[in-house]
């Protein structure tokens, strides 16, 4: 395995990492002979958010980066936090803090806020290429708020670009989402709670208007899977 040589130039360490595969990333992140750079950390440290077995040997290089440590501080178990805590010298509400700055990208629009990151997309591209792209760790993020990831997740989930997803959500009627949730096979369950949960999208206030909930859901009931996939211009294989 050439992730596990003695000696590798950054130009293919970063190839590497670009691959994007599990067990060549958890090979570099564990041989400290080599020299990982910014970009490869910043690669493997998206794809760790969900593979406790690469987090554990990228956390434990002596050189990884503050800034993927405390990215991973949510992600990981007691154990990996109480180490990130003891190597950084910050507690819980300082490593929230910290993955706040770092995961919310700010625009003048205030629903731009919401729009993911470049670090969000390949995370999101790395679940995928690994065939680990589900609903649980999309709507794992949603529960943890980080509307950000959950559209960077959900747009390539459903094969939509960011913003179409995000003006989906933020539109109250529900109408749209509702379709895309029959067209990709999801739960009338799937469907109230992404609605809930992308609230705060539509509303500082966070009410949720039941009224438009249950229109939304409507939808969902009177919409057939092919005709939904159809008005999406989606194609299953």
């Amino acid at each position: 395995e050439i992730a596990g040589r003695l000696s590798l130039g950054e130009a293919v360490i970063n190839t590497l990492a670009e691959t994007r595969d599990g067990p060549t990333g958890r090979i570099l992140a564990a041989n400290k002979t080599l020299r990982i750079s910014e970009k490869a950390f910043n690669i493997m440290g998206s794809m760790a958010q969900y593979d406790e077995t690469l987090a554990r040997p990228l956390l434990m290089r002596a050189d990884v980066p503050e800034i993927v440590a405390r990215h991973l501080y949510e992600y990981v178990g007691q154990e990996l936090r109480a180490h990130i805590q003891s190597n950084f010298g910050i507690n819980g509400d300082a490593a929230s803090v910290a993955l706040d700055d770092i995961m919310i990208e700010f625009t003048e629009d205030a629903r731009g806020q919401f729009l993911p990151t470049a670090s969000m997309t390949l995370m999101a591209d790395a679940l995928a290429q690994s065939g680990r792209l589900n609903m649980t760790p999309i709507m794992d993020s949603l529960q943890r708020g980080q509307f950000g990831t959950f559209i960077a997740m959900f747009s390539k989930y459903c094969g939509m670009n960011p913003q179409m997803v995000l003006d989906m959500v933020s539109d109250s009627s529900g109408a749209n989402l509702a379709v895309t949730c029959r067209a990709m096979g999801l739960t009338k369950a799937d469907l109230s709670r992404i609605y809930m949960m992308t609230q705060r999208i539509r509303s500082v206030d966070r009410i949720v208007d039941h009224t438009e909930m249950l229109r939304a859901l409507s939808v969902f009931d009177n919409v057939s899977v092919g005709k939904a996939q159809s008005l999406l211009h989606i194609h299953p294989k």
